[in-house]
């Protein structure tokens, strides 16, 4: 045990990279629809090749590719309910993606560049596993603020681990989960280390980080009420009127 919690970020490095292992050697199992994105992972997917390779937001594309069997009612474009935010975190692993297969076919491997092929969506989906290390890595980090190192590492091990997001991070990665857990640990953490920092630039990354929590789960914007929350007491005190004794 000690040899595990003596180098915590190799500890979460190896976590991890078992996870993305765990999903890669499990690609070429039998799918349902033939994809590895899948229920709302494949509404999250459909931004990355619309705005990135189609340079728009008409799905007609990605619907006709994804759902063959579905009909657009009344000749409009398809609509996609879910937010931008999984996907605008993602971007960077699906171009590195569209990188590799304009690599290959430059060097004439027939490998198509469409973005909806199984490279794209291994590399895009690796990416999510990334983001679900990274939680763990953040997790580790506020929780050994205030425990010691081998107990911060123990719990987040537990937390990540003994709940559903290993899941995500291995089985079903094309979910917002383990982006959402990221951008939770993240500000979770920013909290922790600027909560006596009540300054305009606090606010202003609060802001930003819970914008963006909002952007992949909109429940989880509800974490910004955490810093207001706990100045309540003191707000309360503040209006506390004195006690006078005769």
């Amino acid at each position: 045990m000690k040899a595990l919690t003596r180098h915590p970020a190799r500890t979460c490095l190896v976590l991890t990279a078992i996870c993305l292992f765990a999903f890669l050697i499990t690609i070429d199992m039998p799918r349902i629809d033939d994809q590895l994105v899948g229920s709302d992972g494949t509404y999250y997917y459909l931004y990355l090749p619309s705005f990135w390779l189609d340079g728009d937001l008409d799905f007609s594309d990605e619907y006709a590719y994804f759902f063959p069997s579905r009909e657009v009612k009344g000749g409009n474009p398809p609509t996609n309910k879910f937010g931008i935010g999984t996907a605008l975190f993602w971007s960077p692993f699906f171009l590195l993606a569209h990188g590799i297969t304009l690599t290959l076919q430059f060097f004439g491997v027939n490998v198509s560049t469409d973005g909806y092929g199984y490279l794209y969506q291994a590399v895009t989906l690796s990416g999510s596993i990334l983001y679900g290390g990274l939680a763990l890595w953040l997790t580790y980090r506020l929780v050994a603020s205030v425990l010691s190192k081998e107990s911060a590492l123990i719990a987040s091990v537990f937390v990540i681990f003994g709940g559903n997001l290993v899941y995500y991070m291995t089985a079903e990665p094309s979910m917002s989960h383990t982006v959402s857990a990221f951008l939770s640990s993240l500000f979770f953490l920013t909290w922790q280390q600027r909560r006596k920092r009540e300054n305009t630039s606090s606010a202003a990354i609060y802001g930003l980080v819970a914008e963006l929590m909002a952007l992949v789960r909109p429940q989880d914007a509800a974490f910004l009420a955490l810093p207001f929350l706990a100045r309540l007491p003191h707000v309360i005190r503040g209006f506390r009127t004195p006690t006078h004794t005769r």
